[in-house]
C-alpha cells in the first residue's frame, strides 16, 4: 500500500513550516472549495486531498509518523505489520529493525 504524497498535494517540501502549510492549505482550499466549483467533481475530490494531506502535515505527531512512514525504514515497517497477528509480532519487529 503507498501512502499519497501530502507534500506534493499541498505543494510543500518536506521541510515546510507549520506556517507555510497553513498558508497552502487556505491558498489550495479557496480555489478548490465546492461552493467555488459546484459543476467540478475533480474539483471535490482535490479538496477531500487536500483537506486530508492539511489534517496530517498539521499534528505535529500525525507529520511525524507520516514521515517515517516516507522514509526507507518507515514503510519497510508499515509493510511488515500486516504480515503479522499479534502485537508481540509487532513490538518484535519495531525493536529488532529500529537499532
Amino acid at each position: 500500500m503507498e501512502l499519497a504524497d501530502y507534500y506534493r498535494i499541498l505543494e510543500l517540501s518536506p521541510g515546510a513550516s507549520m506556517r507555510q502549510i497553513k498558508k497552502a492549505y487556505r491558498r489550495l482550499a479557496l480555489k478548490y472549495h465546492p461552493d467555488r466549483n459546484s459543476r467540478d467533481a475533480a474539483a471535490a475530490e482535490k479538496m477531500k486531498s487536500i483537506n486530508e494531506a492539511y489534517a496530517t502535515l498539521s499534528n505535529p505527531e500525525k507529520r511525524h509518523d507520516y514521515d517515517l512512514m516516507n522514509d526507507g525504514s518507515g514503510s519497510a515497517y508499515y509493510d511488515r505489520f500486516g504480515q503479522y497477528d499479534t502485537v508481540q509480532d509487532i513490538l518484535w519487529i519495531i525493536t529488532n529493525y529500529s537499532k
